[in-house]
């Protein structure tokens, strides 16, 4: 973290791009709260070593979780190069007694003293480490570049928060740009379909009324997280969403006359329009939920 903050990351992927020794598809993470050593002499339960456990947890949180996602020396490299230069790499950071997570009885408790996770989306800009994404925010990163495969999303129903979890089977992000009085507006169109997860109220899952009511509120939540998503990367004037490369594409005469001021003035002001539409493919084994209406007949 320290060395991408306040060095930066060119001369070591410099160096690293060039050494024949070396793999560029080797997996990149910043190590985020304590140095590089600290973190790789950590012992981790079933796996005891850290690089195992980073890139099974990268895969298994961008396959089905879509918080993180798995980048390499090549890919952040490749990015820098690109129109957009913002790079985003996964974090890491060891939580609970360090010092003790040195020591092989780390990997024999069933509750470890020192715990690796992962932790937040390092942002990339100018070569430098300038801040962090997390949670929903991180997934609406990787919603927009098309890298969700599986997450879930939940809906209020009955006047009650969180009530029906839509687990997300497939989706589709397509990314445009248009002319909007001659400036670059982006369009986002995303279509997924999932099945009901859970659901916490008594709800008929059988009445086409009802499936589309929840179609309309999936569709409406993820519009909303992938609205402040982009607020937020162009109030920090970062397109991390690699915009900038969309606009290169469709209008490369007009990109040449912003290249160089892209992210600073014209990222954080272009017109962003969401589509979303969501489809219910499956109820589940059981279209009513017979312990919840059973339970609130009794009550």
């Amino acid at each position: 973290e320290k060395l991408a903050k306040e060095e930066g990351l060119i001369k070591i992927l410099d160096v690293l791009d060039r050494d024949t020794d070396f793999r560029t598809t080797a997996t990149i993470i910043i190590s985020r709260g304590q140095k590089a050593k600290t973190f790789i002499r950590t012992l981790t339960p079933i796996d005891k070593i850290p690089s195992n456990k980073v890139n099974k947890t990268l895969q298994f949180t961008e396959e089905h979780l879509g918080e993180h996602m798995k980048t390499s020396v090549q890919d952040v490299i490749k990015c820098l190069t690109s129109k957009a230069k913002h790079p985003i790499i996964s974090s890491f950071k060891v939580t609970g007694n360090k010092e003790k997570g040195e020591k092989m009885e780390n990997v024999q408790s069933t509750s470890p003293e020192a715990i690796v996770e992962a932790d937040g989306l390092a942002v990339i800009k100018e070569g430098k480490l300038v801040n962090w994404l997390e949670g929903k925010t991180a997934r609406g990163v990787l919603w927009l570049r098309n890298k969700i495969s599986r997450t879930y999303l939940t809906i209020p129903m009955n006047h009650e928060r969180d009530a029906v979890t839509f687990d997300v089977i497939r989706q589709k992000t397509k990314i445009g740009s248009h002319l909007k009085n001659d400036k670059p507006a982006i369009s986002v169109d995303v279509a997924m379909e999932g099945d009901i997860g859970e659901t916490t109220v008594p709800i008929h899952l059988d009445d086409p009324k009802v499936l589309s009511d929840i179609e309309r509120k999936v569709a409406k939540e993820l519009k909303n997280e992938l609205q402040n998503t982009i607020d937020i990367v162009k109030r920090n004037k970062t397109d991390v969403l690699q915009f900038g490369d969309v606009v290169y594409r469709t209008h490369p005469e007009v990109w040449k006359k912003m290249e160089g001021e892209w992210s600073n003035r014209y990222f954080p002001d272009t017109d962003v329009d969401i589509t979303v539409n969501a489809y219910v493919r499956r109820t589940g084994l059981r279209n009513n939920p017979n312990i919840l209406n059973h339970h609130e007949g009794r009550s």
